[in-house]
């Protein structure tokens, strides 16, 4: 009875728990070729061994009896900076341009000259067709309208800063209230009283800050706590001096026999 395996392709990749003892073997032997061919000599025979590359490491780290600096796996190697320089660029009759040089960091959509032929006007080049127009791609109105709307916020956007900035803080922060009005009824009414008007309208509104006026408000200094007291200092009780020491503090004054003829000082 045939099986469905006979049919089937040889498997590319098998797993180690599946592995039939030959393949073992042979696995086995090329491991062992491997670390032959890497020649890394035992604890205690690595004189005079240097490693140079990463499979002298093997698995380890670095070998703490050989005394030089070691990068196991690149660990701890300091990584070339990246460079900034430019690619030379070369225009179509061979003459090297700069053009990379002047869009260096900058947007990708930002129109910038680099050329001498861009400072002469459009009209006066030589490779200009008067049958053309001098702006071929002019923006359409709702790229011009987009284009003014966010020029104009940006615009109000610095001035606003600076202004805000500019002004004192006391005026910037209140807020200008409208008036209010109130109608206001004396108890006393009479011809003789409020010029005859039974009722008056009263106007009620906030008075403006002037930025310049000083403090109502006198800041009184709060009492200074008193002091800590003084560290004690500790001396050694008291005692007489003796003989010897008194010859000891007995310092001879300083008597030079070198005389100033010349007069010099």
């Amino acid at each position: 009875m045939s099986s469905i395996s006979q049919f089937l392709p040889e498997p590319k990749h098998t797993s180690n728990q599946r592995q039939p003892v030959d393949a073992v073997g042979e696995s086995t032997l090329v491991v062992a070729h491997d670390t032959s061919k890497r020649n890394i000599p035992g604890y205690g025979e690595r004189k005079g061994w240097v490693p140079k590359t990463n499979d002298d490491f093997g698995d380890g780290g670095a070998y703490p009896e050989i005394q030089m600096l070691q990068y196991p796996l690149g660990m701890g190697r300091k990584r070339s900076k990246k460079s900034n320089a430019l690619a030379k660029q070369v225009d179509g009759s061979g003459n090297t341009s700069y053009d990379a040089l002047v869009r260096h960091n900058r947007r990708p959509d930002e129109v910038v000259h680099s050329k001498y032929k861009d400072m002469i006007p459009l009209r006066q080049r030589a490779d200009f067709d008067d049958t053309q127009d001098a702006i071929p791609e002019r923006p359409d109105a709702e790229t011009v309208r987009e284009t003014t709307e966010r020029t104009k916020l940006a615009l109000e956007k610095v001035m606003g800063g600076r202004i805000s900035a500019g002004a004192h803080k006391s005026v910037g922060s209140v807020a200008i209230k409208e008036p209010t009005y109130v109608r206001y009824t004396p108890n006393q009414q009479g011809a003789g009283f409020n010029s005859g008007a039974a009722q008056r309208i009263v106007r009620v509104s906030d008075m403006p800050l002037d930025p310049m006026e000083p403090p109502k408000i006198r800041h009184q200094k709060k009492a200074r706590k008193p002091a800590s007291p003084p560290a004690p200092v500790m001396h050694s009780p008291p005692r007489k001096l003796t003989a010897d020491e008194q010859k000891e503090w007995s310092v001879p004054p300083c008597v030079s026999n070198w005389k100033n003829i010349h007069g010099f000082t």
